[in-house]
């Protein structure tokens, strides 16, 4: 009998997942679309956070477009459920995870030792609902799988929209970086990078995706997202959108780290030449403007 009470416990007990234990629930409905959040007791005091972050970030998300299906928000209890959840091992550093249909959020109140500012949570949640944008833009339920959507175009998407730049390296550090790891491309490699390396490959990924709308503006992106949702696998969809293959569009890029573009042409300033003091004893008249410097182009993040 105790054997069969005890093996009764254990199978119970590997029945109770991450999700199952969220009992609460609110759905959040907006112009942008409509989350249906959830959360267990203990996070009673997060979800308001939560649900004030969600407000904060959809509005941002209409440089895209909007979600246009419901997206489940799981608040979870610890980074052990969220990894569990998600099936995701050894990513100490994650917090959050997205689908075309939910986001996984490890709760806020574990983040750090004081918890999390509502300010943090907007813009992880931010970053993740763009994931959800993009991927709901591919068409139906799980279409985006078979998009081949590349890490840094998925992440750099999100780290812009969410203005997280000022987490990464600048692209000064982001060439070095890059010329002394030649090995490593995030271009091809980003998704298996980012559990050694996660920093640097969001790096790469958000100042490519700078570059990306410098010269091709959200339009640019926007029609991607519009080829994809047409059927195209994301190499075909970025050839016809932007005018490049991808991989000619990687290697401008890193043209555009190792010469150093984003410092400009170097050209020197001239100086303006110097004007004579009028004298005094003479009618006013009016001072030629000092010469113009040449224009120098200049790309800065």
């Amino acid at each position: 009998m105790r054997a069969l009470a005890l093996l009764t416990v254990v199978m119970a007990s590997a029945c109770v997942t991450p999700i199952s234990r969220l009992v609460k629930h609110q759905t959040l409905d907006a112009s942008a679309g409509k989350i249906e959040l959830h959360w267990s007791t203990i996070d009673e005091g997060e979800h308001e956070k939560v649900a004030h972050a969600v407000n904060a970030s959809l509005p941002v998300l209409k440089r895209w477009g909007v979600i246009e299906r419901s997206v489940q928000l799981y608040i979870l209890q610890s980074h052990d459920d969220l990894e569990r959840a998600i099936r995701h091992n050894n990513y100490s550093w994650l917090r959050a995870w997205a689908r075309d249909e939910a986001v996984y959020l490890q709760s806020p109140r574990t983040w750090k030792a004081n918890g999390a500012s509502e300010a943090e949570i907007t813009e992880t949640l931010t970053h993740e609902l763009t994931h959800v944008l993009l991927f709901q833009q591919c068409g139906p339920t799980e279409a985006w799988v078979d998009r081949q959507i590349p890490f840094w175009f998925r992440e750099g998407m999100a780290t812009v929209t969410a203005s997280q730049g000022y987490r990464y390296a600048g692209l000064e550090d982001t060439a070095r970086w890059v010329e002394t790891h030649r090995d490593l491309d995030v271009f091809t490699d980003g998704d298996s990078l980012t559990q050694h390396y996660s920093d640097q490959a969001y790096g790469v990924a958000h100042h490519a995706m700078m570059f990306l709308i410098r010269r091709y503006s959200d339009a640019g992106v926007i029609s991607l997202m519009k080829s994809l949702r047409d059927g195209a696998a994301f190499p075909d969809a970025f050839k016809i959108s932007i005018g490049v293959t991808s991989a000619e569009f990687a290697h401008e890029f890193r043209n555009y780290l190792t010469f150093r573009g984003f410092r400009g042409y170097g050209l020197p300033f001239r100086k303006a030449p110097q004007q004579p003091t009028p004298d005094a004893s003479e009618s006013p008249r009016k001072i030629a403007p000092p010469e113009a410097a040449p224009p120098r182009e200049r790309l800065q993040e």
